[in-house]
């Protein structure tokens, strides 16, 4: 038979036993969530600044087909025929 100071000793050991655990699986998603949100703030600042610098790189279309016009129109008879442009190769 156990004794109520047995008892408690095993009831001390269990809520011991169980708390470890629970506190080092809570400390991990802690420091995973944490990292996670830093490189999802950094990436954030680098998307911004990167999307707004590809944007003033791109051409529209109509940039293109000017270009293209100009080429057709400026086309030389014989060997002095112009296939590039400044974004358009022909």
């Amino acid at each position: 038979m156990r004794t109520t100071s047995q008892t408690g000793a095993i009831s001390r050991k269990l809520i011991i036993g169980t708390s470890i655990p629970v506190i080092l699986v809570g400390l991990v998603f802690g420091w995973w969530s944490f990292t996670r949100y830093q490189h999802q703030r950094a990436r954030a600042a680098w998307k911004t600044t990167t999307l707004e610098r590809l944007a003033g790189l791109s051409l529209t279309n109509e940039v293109i087909s000017r270009e293209l016009e100009t080429l057709k129109a400026s086309r030389g008879a014989g060997d002095h025929q112009q296939w590039t442009g400044e974004s358009v190769l022909v």
